[in-house]
């Protein structure tokens, strides 16, 4: 079985959080896809344990509530929906630089902002706080993939690998052998903005 090697993306501001844990390899076990390809498990498994293109996920808040704001597209800081009629706005981590032109695209887990809570937002966010971050609004998100853990089959049972800073794409075959942690969209036709203080009709 592969494991999950680099590759080339457009722009990765996604990262391993601190204090960010493997699921526990004794949960899983070997499972199937409805047309019998071999695919990584829990034990007992709930239908919200996968998401819509069949990859599982870590079980736990702190992943559950990444994976719906970024799927719901809601404010990362008030929960609420946060797309306008001018777009949706992210705040892109500068650890890894920011693309100079719009068609490099980019690859982020942050999910957006409302404009009334975006300075809120970066300074309850660990790696924005820690990196700085540039605020674009986007006209597209669209889902790309996810980070996970990969695992493989030992004589002992499953083990985690380390986990790849880079996403694996949907429909990837080695997202059969990884527990997702957070979903991540590719930011498209978007543009620099400035984050002035947020006024009543920004929302």
């Amino acid at each position: 079985m592969n494991t999950v090697h680099e590759r080339a993306t457009p722009h990765v501001t996604v990262g391993v959080r601190e204090g960010e844990e493997a699921a526990d390899p004794l949960s899983l076990r070997t499972a199937f896809t409805p047309s019998g390809v071999m695919r990584l498990g829990y034990w007992v498994e709930k239908p919200e344990d996968r998401d819509m293109h069949g990859v599982l996920w870590r079980r736990g808040p702190q992943s559950l509530g990444q994976r719906e704001d970024m799927l719901k597209l809601k404010c990362q800081a008030c929960r609420r929906a946060a797309r306008t009629a001018k777009g949706l706005v992210f705040l892109v981590s500068k650890k890894n630089g920011v693309p100079s032109t719009p068609r490099a695209g980019i690859h982020t887990d942050q999910p957006p902002v409302c404009r009334q809570h975006a300075h809120a937002a970066a300074r309850n966010n660990p790696e924005l706080a820690e990196h700085g971050y540039v605020p674009v609004l986007a006209q597209r998100a669209r889902e790309y993939g996810v980070i996970g853990t990969p695992y493989i089959l030992t004589d002992n049972g499953f083990e985690a690998l380390e986990t790849p800073t880079t996403p694996i794409p949907y429909g990837h075959p080695e997202l059969r052998w990884v527990v997702a942690l957070r979903l991540v969209r590719t930011l498209l036709s978007y543009s620099v903005i400035d984050l002035a203080p947020a006024q009543g009709g920004d929302r």
